[in-house]
């Protein structure tokens, strides 16, 4: 684990620390940024000079902060002009921003912004956050005195104050006029960002049997070959089969699976209770690891290696979205559930009258031109921070980041009617237009018990024919998709 400073702001990154000094116009220095991002113009380096920032003029933020929407990863930027200092972060808060107003403190992680013990914050079962997952959410942490940062907002260090910016009060910001302009668009940045990364960095690739994956991997297109590894960690029989499709998937995209077995793996225990040891201080609290770390399958990835995850590809799918539309929207003991401040299973009558009002209170906080999509912000602002914004520094093995989490891109994911999204097909809309022959490999609830049935060629083919012939009748009616016709033709 590394903590580092840069004016009073500490870092906890987990992996080593990449920084990069931007520049304006003229020059002059005008923010830090702690962590990787990758903009319209390749990935912002050490010195980068950004033609649209001049700290001459007083708009200079509001460039600042039209340049962020563009950024996709896992950073922090400092930002300065004169005495005007604030923090951003990335679109979901992956580098895990919190802050301790009394002390004046900014950190990844709740430790570094307190000198003493944890006070407990009072809301929450600590218990059942530590053994069952339940989260800190609604901008707690596990320290009463310490927020964690909305990542749509900036933080000002004059105050610790913190000020929406994004989305814009008007909506999502300017938007393509059919669903295929919205495809293009989006495979455009995605693939930039994500080939940018393998370009840049040893990367490694995940994947499963599921479509989060399978899309990271359709948008590395021809860089795939640069992963220095494709895999699966195998930790239970469901794993099993997500490494059963994922081989079909490398194969497909001409590369080779590794298989990190949870069976053949020999970790002593001295090593996984250090490392277990480790993600808990940087965490904040005693929670159980993921299960990659809990049974050493992540040893077998190369140390600072960058890990290439799904994230935020699922609101492409809505899979939040237990209810949809203004009714959904309306019912909110389902919302706060699913933000977990107890384990789902567990949440009661007291945890919804405990936490409604704070959620109605940031709900009705939103611009009006927002409110319909006050879900899909739910988890962008909400859940995203408090789940991989909270693990991600504490894993301090490898740098987990996500291509698709740039601000442009979610605004355009968001755009997308509610119900396609939910049933998935936007994301298969979106597989097939890139690559059509990994479209057509089975995704994991297509297939059955046998794994051995994905070794017949007659078998996937069958598998995947209902969701094959309905992506393909879809496809030629798309381009009359608007915000008028939502439906495909």
């Amino acid at each position: 684990m590394r903590a580092h400073g840069f004016a009073g702001l500490h870092v906890h990154t987990g992996a080593s620390l990449r920084t990069a000094r931007l520049r304006d116009v003229h020059g002059k220095v005008f923010g830090l940024l702690l962590g990787i991002a990758v903009g319209p113009d390749g990935l912002v380096t050490q010195n980068q000079h950004i033609d649209s920032i001049d700290l001459t003029r007083s708009d200079a933020f509001t460039a600042i902060e039209n340049l962020l929407t563009h950024f996709a990863g896992r950073f922090t930027l400092i930002a300065a002009q004169g005495r005007d200092r604030r923090v951003y972060g990335d679109a979901v808060g992956m580098n895990g921003i919190v802050y301790n107003p009394t002390l004046q403190r900014v950190a990844a992680s709740v430790p570094l912004c307190i000198d003493d013990a944890v006070q407990d914050h009072p809301d929450y079962n600590h218990h059942l956050c530590e053994t069952e997952g339940g989260k800190y959410t609604f901008f707690d942490t596990r320290d009463r005195r310490v927020r964690r940062m909305n990542p749509s907002c900036y933080l000002d260090l004059a105050n610790f104050a913190e000020t929406r910016f994004w989305p814009p009060s008007n909506g999502l910001g300017p938007l393509p006029s059919s669903l295929t302009d919205t495809y293009d668009e989006i495979i455009s940045i995605a693939s930039h960002s994500t080939q940018t990364l393998l370009q840049s960095f040893p990367c490694v690739l995940p994947l499963t049997g599921g479509r989060d994956s399978r899309l990271i991997a359709a948008f590395a297109g021809n860089d795939m070959h640069r992963a220095v590894q494709i895999y699966t960690h195998v930790t239970n029989y469901s794993s099993r089969q997500d490494a059963a499709i994922a081989a079909l998937v490398a194969q497909t995209l001409g590369g080779r699976l590794c298989v990190h077995d949870r069976r053949i793996t020999h970790v002593p225990q001295v090593r996984r209770d250090r490392m277990r040891d480790e993600f808990q201080l940087a965490l904040g609290y005693d929670a159980a690891p993921p299960s990659e770390l809990r049974t050493g399958v992540v040893t077998h990835l190369p140390f600072d290696a960058l890990v290439l995850r799904g994230h935020q590809t699922d609101i492409l799918r809505a899979v939040f979205s237990d209810f949809r539309g203004p009714t959904g929207r309306a019912a909110l003991r389902w919302q706060v559930k699913r933000l977990m401040p107890v384990p789902y299973a567990r949440f009661t009558n007291a945890e919804e009258q405990r936490f409604t009002h704070r959620y109605a209170a940031w709900r009705d906080a939103l611009p009006y031109a927002l409110r319909d999509h006050s879900t899909d912000l739910m988890f962008t602002e909400l859940y995203y921070p408090s789940s991989v914004g909270a693990t991600f520094p504490a894993l301090n093995r490898n740098f987990y980041i996500s291509p698709f989490n740039s601000r442009r891109l979610i605004s355009l994911a968001m755009s997308i009617d509610e119900q396609y999204r939910h049933e998935s097909l936007a994301v298969d809309d979106l597989v097939y237009r890139m690559n059509p022959a990994l479209h057509n490999v089975p995704i994991d609830y297509e297939t059955g018990a046998s794994l051995d049935d994905l070794n017949d060629p007659h078998y996937c083919a069958a598998a995947v024919q209902a969701r094959a012939s309905r992506t393909e009748a879809r496809a030629g009616g798309l381009a009359q998709v608007t915000a008028a016709n939502p439906w495909p033709a």
